[in-house]
């Protein structure tokens, strides 16, 4: 039975995230994932040529020892088991994973925010503030996106928790109500 891409990124994400905690090295190894993960985001076909048949192992290695340079010797050894395992297109979920528990851990969320319109600053800093005391967390990070179709109000998501209170859905949850009486 194959493991699912998931279930590797959360293996190897906890697998350094254990390793960083136990080395006290929790916050420099996630700076270093975040520009790997940049790194990804800026070469996006990387981790499918570093697992690619069609390359040579030399030609890989080349790109790979190229790729490392500028990390770490923890994040190298990282970086090697992954490699070694022929995992590297799988990077940005195990980036991912650990991110997850590296928030959890200092009590931070990330979360994103739907509105009609994009928000001023303070308004956003706002929101920040009122959902991490909702739902515990010490500090919210938010992504902003604007959709005018919900016509006002804000949609929040994190983790698995969505609070709509957009007037679209308002609208639709009224109109749902008209219905019923009918």
């Amino acid at each position: 039975m194959a493991i699912s891409k998931y279930t590797i990124g959360q293996r190897y994400g906890k697998a350094l995230f254990e390793y960083a905690q136990e080395q006290d090295h929790l916050q420099s190894i996630y700076d270093e994932l975040l520009t790997l993960r940049e790194l990804y985001q800026q070469q996006p076909q990387l981790g499918n040529a570093l697992t690619n048949a069609a390359l040579s192992p030399e030609q890989k290695e080349k790109i790979f020892v190229t790729m490392q340079g500028p990390f770490s010797h923890e994040m190298q050894s990282f970086m090697n088991i992954v490699f070694g395992n022929n995992r590297m297109n799988d990077l940005l979920l195990m980036i991912d994973d650990f991110e997850k528990r590296y928030d959890d851990a200092i009590g931070r969320v990330q979360a994103t925010v739907t509105t009609a319109v994009p928000l001023t600053d303070e308004q956003a800093q706002h929101l920040e503030t009122a959902f991490a005391k909702r739902i515990g967390a010490k500090t919210t990070v938010l992504t902003q996106k604007v959709d005018p179709s919900i016509m006002g109000g804000v949609i929040m998501r994190a983790n698995d928790q969505v609070i709509d209170g957009s007037v679209r859905t308002k609208l639709m949850h009224i109109k749902e109500r008209l219905t019923q009486q009918n």
